[in-house]
């Protein structure tokens, strides 16, 4: 027989082991024995359920939303904005006094001048350090005062160049009433908006009239030039000839700019009534360039510049130029404002005639 517990083989009749010395009679009683309490023990109780997870769900949700709530109500309360500013946007009558007199210069019905973007700019800024003033840890008016600084560097940003685009004023009016219907409450006194609405699109004949009017009132402002020109001196005057003879050059020079102050003035009241972007329709854009940068230039008569190593003011001031340079500038606009016509006709064709791809 094979032994139950080392399973060795050994002979039927042994009544143990000799492999491992198990006493098979004992063996078999104490396998008997467990089975029959085995047999007698009960039946073990079946396994609860399991438990409905909709209340633990529930308990789950109400603690989240007793969270959440609690941190909104937390978060709201600490970034809510004080009652004077009217929610998100500032109330504007405090500052009243600075935001009229920016709007004083930015309205101004004249061409732009280095002047206006000083009082503008100047005007921004100190709006801006009113609002933190009365408004330091409001988030709301620190938005306001971002817009503000950053429309005021736009506008001092065109005081670097010698002149500036006609359309200029136009660019800070857009820009001035973005920030304000952004950032302030509205007010019954505030300046009427100009920029343009949406609306439907400008109309080709009407923007091409207007910019051969423009380019026509140029011109005739130019053609009185060469004559005036006469009487000053062939060569530059600048600080090189101050050198040899300070007399005669000082009162060249100074000759020069106040005709160029002069001539700058006639510009400016020519550019009356300049065409504005808003007017131009695609298709003239080009021709539209065109004549911002002519009146640019033409406003901008040109500057030999001193002549000399010198640092300082005397860099920047404006010297005489000598014929050849002005004659260079007169043929220059010239070319330009007599390109008006023939690029508007071009235009016009295209519009007529698109291309078919």
């Amino acid at each position: 027989m094979k032994c139950p517990s080392c399973s060795a083989e050994g002979p039927d009749e042994a009544a143990e082991c000799t492999a491992c010395g198990v006493n098979y009679a004992k063996w078999k009683a104490k396998v008997e024995k467990a089975a029959a309490e085995a047999a007698a023990a009960p039946p073990p109780e079946p396994p609860p359920p399991p438990r409905s997870t909709l209340k633990t769900t529930l308990g789950v949700l109400a603690a989240a939303s007793v969270a959440v709530y609690t941190a909104y109500d937390v978060a709201s309360r600490r970034i809510a904005p004080p009652e004077e500013t009217g929610g998100v946007l500032v109330r504007p009558d405090a500052y009243r006094p600075r935001i009229q007199a920016l709007e004083a210069a930015l309205y101004k019905k004249a061409p732009p001048t280095h002047a206006d973007v000083r009082t503008i700019s100047d005007a921004a800024s100190q709006l801006a350090g009113a609002v933190l003033e009365r408004h330091p840890q409001n988030p709301f008016a620190r938005s306001a005062i971002g817009d503000l600084l950053e429309f005021s560097g736009a506008v001092a940003a065109a005081e670097e160049g010698m002149t500036m685009l006609p359309t200029a004023r136009l660019d800070w009016t857009r820009r001035w009433e973005s920030v304000r219907a952004r950032r302030f409450a509205k007010a019954p006194w505030f300046h009427k908006a100009v920029t343009a609405a949406e609306g439907p699109p400008p109309d080709f004949e009407r923007a091409a009239a207007r910019i051969l009017s423009a380019g026509h009132r140029l011109k005739t402002l130019l053609a009185g030039v060469p004559a005036e020109f006469e009487k000053f001196s062939v060569d530059d005057v600048n600080l090189a000839d101050k050198e040899r003879d300070a007399g005669r050059a000082a009162a060249e020079i100074e000759a020069w700019r106040a005709w160029r102050t002069d001539w700058q003035g006639r510009v400016d009241e020519a550019l009356t009534g300049f065409p504005e972007p808003d007017e131009i329709p695609a298709e003239l854009q080009f021709t539209y360039d065109t004549l911002v940068r002519s009146a640019q230039e033409t406003r901008t008569p040109p500057n030999p510049g001193p002549g000399v190593v010198s640092s300082g003011k005397a860099v920047n001031e404006v010297y005489q130029p000598g014929k050849p340079m002005r004659d260079a500038w007169l043929a220059g606009l010239a070319e330009w404002l007599s390109g008006l016509d023939e690029s508007i006709k071009g235009a016009r064709a295209a519009k007529l005639n698109p291309t078919k791809e």
